[in-house]
């Protein structure tokens, strides 16, 4: 669910935004945005940390990047980290990272743009065991008119733990859809 909250953002100075917000159980946040344009590249990136209060894990943080070229071409990366918690026994610790790549064109369809893009992530979390996490999806949108959008995903995501008595299975996913918006 979501917590309530105050929450500030700064007005954008040069390309970069701040924001900072305060909530329930000693909850409270702060990021940092940056987004330009150079020539023919866009540049998007992002800074935050939570500090979660009451809540396990105590706090999160994560950087991310990403780069679109007037092409159509663009590429991006995240990494992430969280941890800590009251109870020793059950506190989380874990990071993530990520890459992607896309593609976008209007030359496929007369109704729209199409977006193309394979995005790989790893993952572990760390309590009692090493649980690690692998995912590789593909995903395809059309947009089309009057707001519309049909898009399609694949996504395949692998798991391990060291924990013997444990077996954690593979899974793949398939999901098709639309989006109206207005």
């Amino acid at each position: 669910g979501r917590a309530d909250r105050v929450r500030y953002d700064t007005p954008s100075i040069m390309g970069f935004k701040g924001s900072a917000s305060m909530g329930d159980d000693a909850f409270w946040d702060t990021g940092l945005t940056y987004g330009a344009t150079y020539g023919d590249i866009q540049i998007a990136a992002a800074a935050q940390y939570a500090s979660l209060g009451t809540d396990t894990p105590a706090n999160n943080y994560g950087v991310g990047l990403a780069l679109k070229h007037s092409s159509g071409l663009s590429a991006g990366a995240h990494w992430g980290e969280e941890g800590g918690g009251s109870n020793a026994a059950s506190a989380i610790n874990g990071h993530s990272w990520g890459v992607e790549a896309g593609y976008a064109t209007s030359a496929i369809s007369n109704l729209g743009s199409t977006a193309f893009s394979v995005i790989y992530t790893a993952a572990d979390a760390t309590f009692v065991d090493d649980y690690e996490a692998e995912t590789v999806s593909f995903h395809v949108k059309q947009s089309m008119p009057a707001g519309v959008a049909v898009y399609a995903s694949y996504e395949n995501a692998s798991f391990e733990d060291n924990n013997a008595g444990t077996a954690l299975e593979d899974l793949s996913v398939f999901l098709i859809g639309t989006k109206l918006s207005f």
